[in-house]
C-alpha cells in the first residue's frame, strides 16, 4: 500500500483559522499578481472542505512507474502499452499549477540557512524544524505585522504543496530564506522545484518503497490530461474540468471530482470502485498510440 502525502487539508484548515480581513488581503495580492502572487495562487486549490486523496488510483498508476533498462538504466518514467514512456514534464506543471518553471533554482545544495526562520520569525533558533501547528500559530497571529504574516503564509504553501512528505506535519525553517524577500518571492521557479521534489520522491518510493513524497496531485493531473478516457471510466465532465474559472489552477476541478474516490476507499467494500481502478489498468496496458493525447493542452 502507497503511503503518500495530501497536505490540502492543512492549509484549508490554516484557511479557515485566518481573519477575514487577512484573508481579503491575500486574495487581492493574488488578484494584482502582487509580491508572492505565484505561490498564494495554489490556495485556490483549496477547498472548502477537506480533500482525500484517491490512494488506489495513484496506486494502479505507479504500477506502470519503472526504469528503463533498455534504453537508460537511470531514468524513471511510467511504461504504458507497446513500450511508450512517459513522464510527468515541466509543461504538466505550468499548466495544471500555474507555477513559474523559469526562475532562480529554489533549493541548491548549498542554500540551506538555518538561521533564516529565527531572523524572519524572531523565534525557534536554531532548529531545522517546526511542526505546522507552531508555523499556523504564526499565519494567525494578529499581533504580527502583515509582511510576517504572509511570509508565514508562503512557507506553509511551500511546505504542504512545493516539498510535501509523508514522514510527519513538519516545515524544515531552512526554507524561510526563499520566501524572506517578498520582492524576490517571485523570481524563483517554484514550479520546477516541485517537479524535482516529485521526482526524487517516486524515485526514492521505487528504490526504497518509502512514502511517496511530493506533490502527487500533479500525477493524477498528468494522466488524466494525457489519457482522457479515464474522465469516462469515472463519470467526470472532461470538458467542464478543462475549463476552471479564471485564476483558478487547471487541476483543481480534477482534484474536486477525484476526491470522493479517496472518501469512498475507506469502506472496506467498494465493488464499483475496484472495477472503475480495474478499467485504468486495462486501459493502460491496452492504449494504442492515437488513445494518448500527446499536447493536452492546446
Amino acid at each position: 500500500m502507497i503511503k503518500g502525502c495530501n497536505k490540502l487539508p492543512t492549509l484549508s484548515n490554516l484557511l479557515k483559522k485566518l481573519d477575514q480581513e487577512f484573508k481579503e488581503k491575500l486574495w487581492t495580492i493574488i488578484r494584482d499578481n502582487g509580491r508572492g502572487s505565484s505561490l498564494l495562487r495554489l490556495l485556490k486549490l483549496v477547498s472548502d472542505d477537506n480533500v482525500e486523496f484517491p490512494t488506489p488510483l495513484l496506486m494502479q498508476f505507479m504500477r506502470f512507474y519503472s526504469v528503463d533498462h533498455k534504453s537508460n538504466p537511470t531514468y524513471y518514467s511510467f511504461n504504458v502499452r507497446g513500450g511508450q514512456r512517459m513522464n510527468v514534464t515541466l509543461q504538466d506543471v505550468l499548466y495544471l499549477t500555474s507555477l513559474p518553471i523559469i526562475g532562480r533554482a529554489v533549493v541548491p545544495n548549498d542554500s540551506r540557512d538555518n538561521n533564516a526562520f529565527h531572523r524572519v520569525f524572531s523565534v525557534h533558533e536554531d532548529r531545522k524544524l517546526i511542526t505546522l501547528d507552531e508555523l499556523q500559530s504564526l499565519c494567525t497571529d494578529l499581533s504580527r505585522n502583515e509582511e510576517e504574516r504572509i511570509k508565514a503564509v508562503l512557507l506553509m504553501i511551500v511546505t504542504c504543496l512545493i516539498t510535501p512528505d509523508g514522514n510527519g506535519h513538519n516545515c524544515n525553517t531552512s526554507y524561510v530564506k526563499f520566501i524572506e524577500n517578498l520582492d524576490e518571492v517571485d523570481s524563483f521557479a517554484w514550479g520546477a522545484a516541485l517537479l524535482a521534489y516529485l521526482y526524487r520522491g517516486m524515485k526514492k518510493h521505487i528504490l526504497k518503497q518509502k512514502n511517496l513524497d511530493g506533490f502527487l496531485w500533479l500525477i493524477l493531473g498528468f494522466f488524466f490530461y494525457h489519457f482522457k478516457e479515464l474522465f469516462d471510466i469515472f463519470d467526470i465532465d472532461g470538458d467542464q474540468v478543462m475549463t476552471p474559472a479564471v485564476g483558478v489552477p487547471m487541476i483543481f476541478p480534477l482534484i474536486e471530482k477525484l476526491s470522493p474516490i479517496g472518501k469512498n476507499h475507506h469502506s472496506k467494500i467498494d465493488n464499483a470502485l475496484d472495477v472503475k481502478i480495474d478499467r485504468v489498468r486495462v486501459l493502460l496496458e491496452n492504449v494504442e498510440v492515437e488513445g494518448i493525447t500527446w499536447d493536452p493542452y492546446t
